[in-house]
């Protein structure tokens, strides 16, 4: 079957502006997946490569929800585009969210601060 039959036959799509549920097994860490060529692919990024002929270098949701495979919601960036992303939209992380430092990569704020200097 097609790549493109096989990935759009597995998706809950729901309004253009919506967010469209990868309907496959997500991986541990939220992000969905399916296997092309034989190697494991991440869902949103399958989608941006079946909407432009191409993978993004890195593939931002602009909606941060890691499940969601709508083409409009996923856009191509760098590694700091993604970092100015996550700083811009979660500026400060204190009592629940510190637990999540680690596994967002931020260990203080002043971290941050130095990686919004240099994306702008």
């Amino acid at each position: 079957m097609p790549l493109y039959i096989r990935f759009w036959l597995r998706v809950e799509k729901r309004g253009a502006d919506d967010c469209w549920r990868w309907g496959g097994k997500p991986r541990p860490d939220g992000y969905g997946e399916l296997t092309v060529d034989g190697r494991r692919q991440l869902a949103h990024r399958v989608a941006f490569l079946l909407t432009h002929g191409r993978y993004p270098f890195i593939g931002r949701h602009s909606c941060d929800n890691r499940i969601c495979v709508n083409p409009s919601h996923v856009l191509d960036g760098t590694k700091r585009d993604n970092s100015r992303d996550m700083v811009l939209r979660n500026p400060t992380m204190s009592g629940a969210d510190a637990s999540d430092r680690a596994l967002r990569g931020w260990a203080t704020r002043r971290q941050k601060a130095r990686v919004l200097a240099r994306a702008f």
